[in-house]
């Protein structure tokens, strides 16, 4: 098999080592920790609900549901929960809980989860409903 070999120039060699250099630096750049939130005192960031009528769900009984604050991150997952109404997919991605069982939830449950989710909604988010509410405009999709 005949191989054919072509010299580089100078300024050719130079260009590629210089970046096997950057390469090199960016690659030994230790990588920084994830970005986490500071706490506050009294700045609550968890609420665990005891449900009145725990759900029985794929062999686990929920009788609580930790809620969360959403973070940046979750304004995307939530765009991309297609399929169910607004209230639910709040309930889950605040819960982490499925779907089936945020749906399964006795009415009282729903009712207190609902309260907990737009007490946690971010200010502007919970002031927009408020406002939405005062007018009678629709808020069911």
């Amino acid at each position: 098999m005949n191989t054919v070999v072509r010299a580089a120039r100078p300024e050719e060699i130079a260009k590629v080592e210089a970046q096997k250099q950057a390469e090199s630096e960016v690659a030994s750049k230790p990588t920084p920790a994830p970005a986490r939130l500071v706490e506050r005192p009294g700045k609550e960031r968890e609420r665990v609900l005891e449900l009145e009528y725990p759900v029985d769900y794929d062999g686990t009984v929920y009788e609580t549901l930790t809620l969360k604050r959403l973070r940046g991150s979750d304004f995307s997952a939530l765009a991309n929960m297609k399929g169910d109404e607004e209230e639910v997919a709040l309930a889950v991605l605040m819960t982490g809980a499925p779907r089936e069982v945020i749906k399964a939830l006795d009415g009282d449950d729903f009712v207190e989860l609902q309260e907990a989710v737009q007490a946690f909604l971010p200010r502007k988010l919970r002031m927009a409903a408020a406002q939405l509410s005062e007018t009678g405009q629709n808020t069911q999709r």
